[in-house]
């Protein structure tokens, strides 16, 4: 099974131009995925892509929805995330979550 949804958003970059963050959540289980520190209190995951963002990671991130934060990590084959870049990520995944809530409801039944 693929991603159950995805959504691009246009992100303006400080230098000009633009950058696109590609965010997917994935089914629950799918394996291949880094696993959060605490697994009981996820509520949903998956990963982000940046295209064209300048020294940007080459790999996508893993992101997790727990109960009270959001988590994002860069892949092992990738330099750390700088602070200032995981906080423009949680931004637009925080828009993400909330646009795709709708459908993310109705698959999960609720």
């Amino acid at each position: 099974m693929g991603v159950l949804v995805y959504a691009e958003y246009q992100v303006p970059l400080a230098q000009g131009g633009t950058s696109t963050f590609a965010f997917s959540v994935e089914p629950p289980g799918r394996d291949g995925l880094a696993k959060p520190p605490n697994c009981a209190a996820l509520e949903t995951h998956g990963l982000v892509t940046l295209i064209d963002y300048p020294t940007g990671p080459t790999h996508p991130i893993t992101w997790w929805k727990m109960q009270d934060t959001v988590t994002v990590t860069a892949s092992d084959l990738d330099e750390p995330l700088a602070d200032d870049l995981k906080a423009e990520i949680a931004r637009y995944l925080t828009l993400f979550l909330a646009d795709v809530a709708p459908i993310m409801s109705e698959l999960s039944g609720r």
